[in-house]
């Protein structure tokens, strides 16, 4: 090639370089600046998290979950059952409603092929998702201000960053990030937000094709990971009539591919989970409106609204947990339902007013609205009064709104102090940290979201942490005092010591008595505290607790067979023997059962029963050492020396009588 030649090339080479816009450069450059400084951001606030072990829910998801266990092997499963068949065995009737969200499953199932159980994996990959979703509520907000839309003055504004920091440090969203389980409610974010701005894209980009397709794709992924994702079907084109100029074409061609999704799901969520929503729950634990009047119904519902918006605003106290008796029954005269309903209605009012004009303000209370809709228990029940996670989603609205008046405030003052100018004309891109009360507002808000979602990441530890946190917070939950009883009593088991393991059960009694006293039908509470007091050898107050839970749940296997094992130690060997064969009649595979059958029978007496019952001990576990060595014992007893050698040699080739005796 000639020097002329190569001089024409690198010619028309410089001549195209310089046709890309300086501007254009530098605001990519930005970008990428922005979003890393996002993920960073995400990290520092719920860096701490990824310390942490399993909590909460997380034992359905992963501990327990037999089809994640299974890696690979698991998927299908995951893909063609109810979300917690994998975890109980069996179709989920206990909460209204099936859950068919296999896309959280399957990535917990694709860790576990690889790591097995490994929380602080998981817990980073929650933390990177969440980032995922700041950068996506970035991207999305400045598609909704960019030069398509009428709001494109406020396109290089600080409004998508502000609402980005505030969305991603506000500590109402740490039990959707902290917890492993709520996987699932991030993922169905970040599909909707991405989904959205591919039909976005689809009306800006000549209505390509291929916009509607990504589009597509995405909305299903976020059906996959979770059903609220269904709000969107009106979301997406209510985001389009706010934020852009369209035809009744484009909202056809947006509203298909919404619609083919949407019912290639609602067919698998109905043949694989069931589908309904009309089971009839009697258990107030999972039915809080159980036994409550219309009026009573909805001011609870009004006011748990008002409690939603109040935590988002300030969120302080925190709770895992707000079912019975957190919030108890309302009534309309109740102050909190009053101020609460004058809230909703004047929101209501703004937004009808503000429809037309097309406001941020009317967007986003619609935003909430709308997506908050299919937990709000008004259209169906959900099996709790209220949880932070429900509004994971619908706070972006509140964040949007926020981010707009703060940055409004700052644009304000300084148009003030240079010239008379409309809503329009306004700078762009205004720094806020040059107006002295928007950069306290901001700093106070994101320094005490951040401090405030550092601190409650700690709580998310494990089961225990997060339940004394939380009991302070809601000491009416029945389910947090049995849940932190029930910690203490599992921490105490691994307990050696028989001092040191007796006082860890006696603190769970007081918890546990508070939650029979909150909620009298709690059989739990009455089973744990039998078992805590037959380790104490109170044999008198075990037994209390122990007909306490059976008068509720005279068919519990486990509450018949601890019992049993009471009724032997008070040596009422005829009484036991009757309860332990109903635990075997609930359920014939029943070893522990068997076992203690077989002592009282020896005890009695009858040795050729209790034989019988050691030999079916043997049947279900030919591993149970004690039942050859007590076997062995019988057949020497009978004068039969060559058996009880056979059964007593096994016994000791096994470990010796006391190497997994489970009484």
């Amino acid at each position: 090639m000639s020097k002329q030649q190569t001089h024409k090339k690198r010619a028309v080479s410089d001549k195209k370089a310089s046709n890309v816009p300086l501007k254009e450069i530098k605001s990519s450059k930005n970008k990428n600046l922005i979003y890393w400084v996002l993920i960073a951001f995400t990290f520092i606030v719920y860096g701490n998290s990824i310390l942490n072990d399993y909590a909460l829910d997380d034992l359905v998801v992963v501990t327990q979950n037999d089809f994640v266990h299974k890696g690979f092997g698991g998927i299908k499963d995951i893909m063609t059952t109810d979300m917690f068949t994998g975890y109980d065995k069996k179709e989920n009737n206990v909460i209204a409603g099936g859950r068919y969200r296999p896309l959280s499953l399957i990535t917990l199932a694709i860790e576990y092929q690889f790591l097995e159980l490994s929380p602080h994996f998981s817990h980073f990959i929650n933390v990177l998702l969440f980032a995922f979703c700041g950068i996506g509520v970035f991207i999305f907000i400045r598609k909704l201000l960019n030069k398509h839309s009428p709001l494109k003055h406020l396109e290089n504004s600080a409004i998508p960053l502000i609402a980005t920091i505030l969305y991603i440090v506000h500590p109402i969203h740490t039990e959707a990030v902290a917890n492993i389980k709520s996987r699932d409610e991030i993922l169905s974010l970040l599909f909707c937000l991405f989904s959205t701005i591919s039909f976005l894209n689809f009306i800006d980009d000549g209505r390509k094709i291929k916009h509607l397709i990504i589009g597509f794709v995405l909305f299903f992924l976020a059906l996959l990971s979770k059903e609220n994702s269904f709000t969107f079907l009106l979301i997406i084109p209510m985001t389009i009539w706010f934020f852009r100029k369209a035809i009744i074409k484009d909202y056809l061609m947006i509203g298909a591919p919404l619609a083919v999704a949407g019912g290639i799901f609602w067919v698998m969520r109905n043949k694989f989970a069931g589908g309904g929503f009309d089971l009839d729950i009697k258990n107030i634990l999972n039915n809080p409106f159980l036994g409550a009047t219309a009026v009573q119904k909805y001011a609870t519902i009004i006011y748990t609204i008002g409690k939603y918006f109040l935590l988002m605003i300030f969120p302080s106290p925190l709770s895992s947990d707000y079912d019975y008796n957190v919030i108890p029954l309302q009534s309309f005269s109740d102050i909190g339902v009053i101020i609460s309903l004058l809230l909703i209605i004047g929101l209501a009012i703004i937004a009808i007013m503000q429809f037309m004009k097309r406001t941020i303000l009317a967007y986003s209370i619609l935003f909430f609205a709308i997506t908050f809709s299919l937990v709000s228990n008004i259209l169906f029940p959900i099996g709790t009064t209220m949880t932070e996670r429900f509004i994971f989603i619908p706070s972006l609205g509140f964040c949007f709104i926020a981010a707009y008046y703060i940055n409004k405030l700052a644009t304000s003052t300084q148009t003030k102090l240079s010239s008379n100018k409309t809503d329009k004309e306004l700078i762009p891109g205004i720094s806020i940290l040059k107006n002295k009360t928007c950069a306290f507002i901001l700093v106070l808000l994101i320094g005490f979201y951040s401090i405030k979602t550092i601190a409650r990441n700690m709580d998310w530890k494990n089961n225990l942490t997060l339940f004394t946190a939380d009991v302070a917070t809601s000491p009416n939950s029945a389910n947090l005092n049995k849940d932190i009883g029930n910690s203490f009593v599992e921490a105490g088991k691994l307990i050696t010591d028989k001092k040191h393991q007796l006082d860890t059960f006696n603190i769970a009694k007081p918890y546990l008595k508070r939650a029979i006293k909150i909620y009298s039908g709690y059989t739990d509470a009455y089973r744990m505290l039998g078992f805590i007091y037959y380790m104490d050898n109170k044999f008198d107050s075990a037994y209390y607790f122990n007909d306490g839970g059976l008068k509720i749940k005279p068919d519990d296997a486990e509450l018949n067979y601890n019992q049993g094992k009471v009724l032997d130690k008070q040596k009422k060997y005829d009484e036991a023997i009757k309860v332990l064969n109903h635990a075997v009649e609930i359920n014939p595979k029943y070893e522990g059962a068997y076992y203690n059958l077989a002592l009282s029978y020896t005890n009695k007496g009858d040795g050729e029963k209790g034989l019988e019952y050691f030999k079916k001990v043997i049947e279900l576990n030919p591993k149970r050492s004690d039942a050859f060595y007590y076997s062995g014992l019988i057949y020497q007893a009978k004068k039969d020396s060559v058996k009880a050698k056979e059964y007593l040699e096994k016994a000791k080739s096994l470990g010796g009588v006391n190497a997994n005796s489970n009484n």
